[in-house]
């Protein structure tokens, strides 16, 4: 925006406050949501904790006929509601050991699969020199960037200052059909790098996202310290393994094309090493995350409640509840091909207009 990163906070939040503060909007800094309290099926206060001077603590009631909307992102939402006694009963158990009385009681828990399906994109590198790859080193401009570069950025928010490191480089897609009949899609990233080997010339890392398509799922976990984290990685535990041959199928497409180019020499995988060997060999870590993470509280109409997979309904309304809402990537079911920012604004959108055409 105007050549500075921008986001929901520069525009959904900022015209909010311009519009409505005051009115029917405050905005709480420096506090936390603890829990949602609950009456069976309908919540009928939200619990919070300062976590700074300026922050609130206690109970803020929901009056009557209101809603309640939970965006706190894949963690943060989740976190909530298992606090809150909503999600797969071993993660309500590990709760109510910690928090004893203070955690609703068993015969109102509502038992959703809160947590499951997380999706991400996953990441798989190659790296390649050329004689006429240009590497700008972001890090050092950082300290000290090239006077020209700093004067157009100061004056008039332009130049290689005004986009994200590392710099904007080509980007193209493929989508390979697996065994299974499910094309699974990836976009490939292009980043400059400075030099890698003896060679004198910089080099370039090339990234494969697999993304639309992919059938792997993993899972949000909370611990005894109820901290949130990766249960188990949404990468490569497929039936069949399909999503870890299309990564094998495109990585080769691509090495051939590089390898193809004149005064191109491949780094990772080494000449002549086998791609799928080079696939196979690394490691299936949190590593290879995009930081992409959606779908833990599913949205669809096969209710959790009765075996289904989805924890809010097309209203982005909880199952179980009267007045619960999430409405954050969570409700996204699966990535996509590119990166999800887009369709988290898109669903976000369209669950607001349901949800306020809830009450008309």
């Amino acid at each position: 925006m105007d050549g500075e990163r921008g986001g929901p906070l520069r525009t959904y939040l900022g015209e909010a406050v311009d519009g409505h503060a005051g009115r029917n909007l405050d905005v709480w800094t420096e506090t936390t949501v603890t829990r949602l309290v609950r009456r069976g099926d309908t919540v009928t206060g939200v619990q919070v904790d300062a976590v700074g001077e300026a922050g609130h603590s206690g109970i803020v009631e929901v009056g009557d006929g209101g809603r309640v909307i939970l965006s706190a992102g894949v963690f943060g939402t989740a976190k909530i509601l298992f606090r809150s006694g909503i999600g797969p009963r071993d993660q309500l158990e590990v709760v109510a050991e910690v928090e004893g009385d203070k955690m609703i009681p068993p015969s109102q828990w509502i038992e959703l699969p809160v947590g499951r399906e997380l999706d991400d994109h996953v990441n798989t590198s190659i790296a390649f020199e050329h004689p006429d790859i240009v590497h700008y080193d972001f890090d050092a401009a950082f300290d000290n960037p090239p006077p020209a570069d700093a004067e157009k950025y100061l004056t008039s928010r332009s130049g290689i200052l005004a986009q994200a490191s590392p710099n904007i480089n080509p980007v193209f897609w493929e989508g390979t059909e697996g065994a299974d009949g499910i094309t699974r899609h990836f976009q490939w990233t292009a980043y400059t790098l400075g030099q890698q080997s003896n060679s004198g010339n910089s080099s370039a890392s090339l990234y494969a996202s697999l993304g639309l398509g992919k059938t792997s799922r993993g899972r949000v976990t909370i611990d005894s310290s109820l901290n949130m984290g990766v249960g188990t990685l949404p990468y490569f535990n497929d039936e069949g393994g399909h999503d870890l041959e299309a990564v094998i199928a495109t990585v080769t497409h691509v090495v051939e094309a590089v390898s193809a180019i004149p005064g191109a020499k491949m780094l990772e995988p080494a000449p002549g090493q086998d791609v799928r060997e080079y696939v196979e060999s690394i490691p299936v870590t949190i590593a290879r995350s995009a930081n992409h993470w959606v779908g833990t509280t599913r949205l669809g109409t096969d209710s959790g409640l009765e075996g289904g997979r989805a924890v809010v309904d097309v209203n982005a309304q909880v199952y179980g509840t009267r007045n619960l809402h999430v409405v954050d990537a969570s409700i996204v079911n699966s990535i996509q091909t590119a990166n999800p920012q887009a369709a988290i604004i898109i669903a976000a959108e369209k669950a607001v207009e349901r949800i306020l055409g809830l009450d008309r």
